[in-house]
Parts: C-alpha cells; structure tokens; sequence
C-alpha cells in the first residue's frame, strides 16, 4: 500500500515537472509581455500564485488604508485570474474604494468598479484584452459612458512589444517600447515625452526599480518602484512605491510585502 501510494506521489511530481519544464522561453515570454500589458507586473520563474501579506503608508493618507493583490497563473506564466482592491479612509470612515479584476471568458477582461463617498456612487470601466492566433495580446477595447468603443493596438518587432497607439476612453495614446543589450524592457515613452518610465536591475538581471514621470501642464508626478528584497527567484519580496507630487511637500511611501507559491 505504501509503495502505490509513494509510487503515484513520484508520479503526480513527475509530470507536474515535465509540465513546466516543456514551456517554451517563447511561451513565456509572451505570457510575460501580456502580462505586463495588463497588470504592469514583471515576473519571474514558475509561479503558481503571488499575494500580499501585509501593506502599509506613510507621511500621507490614513493608517486604515489598505490594498490587497491576489494573482494565479498557469503552470507556463500565463495569467489565470487577478483580483486587488484598495481602500482609502477620511477620518476614519471609508472614503472611496477600487476594485479590479481580471479573468479570462475567454478572453480576458478587465473590470474596475470604483466607488466614491457618502452616499456611495459606483463606476465601473471594463477593459477587453484581444490576442492574435499566436496569443500576444494585440488589441485593449474598452468604452466610455456613452458607449462609445476605443481601441488601442500592440505592435511587436523580434516577438517584443514595440509600441502601443489608438484611443483610450476618448484621449489619444502612444507608447514607444525600448530594452536593453540583453533584451529586458529599459523604458516605455509616451505622449509626447509627458509620460516617461524607466526600469533598472540588479547585478543578478532582475527587476530593481521602475521610475515614472508624468507632466500635467505644469505640475509633475513621480512614481518610484522599487524592490527592496528578493526570493531565490528573483521576485520582489518587499517593495516600496514611492507617489511625490510637485505641489505637495510630502510624498506617500507605500510598502508592499508578498508571499509566491511555485510550481
């Protein structure tokens, strides 16, 4: 009885093995891509599931704000469900709320429901994420109160994004896509030079820290990503977000720890 049933545990292990070993880098790095369309994430190794074990703020907003993240992916990095939600207090009752969502039926879409004030007022935006026959995502549709559609297209070149144009929720978009001699993504351009982000690594290759400047007429938004500590893997265990806003005198630092399950 023993052996048959040590036999089957090997074997469940066995091809649970098989099943991520015969991902293709060319599998995952797709998944990564649309992955990063859709959540802004950069990942790394065979994960199973990502969450957040603890969140917290500083200088700016309520010591009761909280956000959560839940993710699970499929044994080759593609992205099986997302769900955050955020909640922002004012002396200390619930001020506003966003929740988001993400799954695939079968496509995938997204669905943010934001809720402001007292009493509440519920918008909700839906995002849905075309992918070519290949499975790159090439196309995000999504309208605005009126029902109107927008689209925005990918463009790739050598299987990386390249760029993304079209219309979003009535504004004109354009980003331009740029990497590094060994591939990884450097920086993302758009709008005209008013929404810029940069992207540094480590000494071992992985993510280290993203830098994103928006120009809003004369005012000037900073966000700072930053990694403060990895697993074996090369995925964040601690991060930090740094929001500076040239009109206010303190930033909002905000730490995020999570906790990853692997295949």
């Amino acid at each position: 009885m023993k052996k048959t049933v040590l036999l089957s545990l090997l074997t469940l292990l066995a091809s649970s093995a098989y099943a991520v070993e015969n991902c293709s880098d060319e599998q995952r790095n797709m998944h990564d891509d649309n992955l990063h369309l859709m959540t802004q994430k950069i990942v790394y190794g065979p994960i199973k599931t990502i969450k957040t074990v603890n969140y917290s703020s500083a200088h700016i907003g309520s010591s009761l704000d909280s956000k959560t993240l839940k993710m699970a992916f499929l044994p080759c990095g593609e992205l099986e469900s997302y769900q955050s939600e955020s909640k922002w207090f004012l002396n200390g009752e619930l001020n506003s709320s966003l929740k988001r969502t993400i799954q695939r039926k079968p496509t995938y879409q997204m669905v943010n429901l934001i809720s402001l004030g007292q009493p509440v007022q519920n918008m909700e935006s839906k995002f849905t994420f075309e992918q070519d026959p290949s499975g790159k995502i090439s196309a995000v549709k999504t309208q605005d109160q009126a029902g109107k559609d927008y689209t925005v297209t990918a463009k790739y070149n050598n299987g990386k994004i390249d760029s993304t144009k079209g219309f979003s929720e009535g504004m004109e978009v354009f980003y331009q896509y740029s990497y590094d001699d060994q591939g990884r993504l450097a920086a993302i351009h758009g709008n005209s030079g008013r929404d810029t982000r940069q992207f540094t690594y480590d000494s071992d290759g992985f993510f280290q820290k993203e830098t994103r400047t928006i120009k809003i007429d004369t005012d000037e938004i900073t966000t700072i990503i930053e990694c403060l500590e990895t697993d074996k893997y090369g995925n964040c265990l601690t991060e930090t977000v740094t929001n500076s806003h040239s009109s206010q005198s303190a930033p909002l630092i905000e730490t995020f720890k999570y906790q990853y399950q692997y295949y």
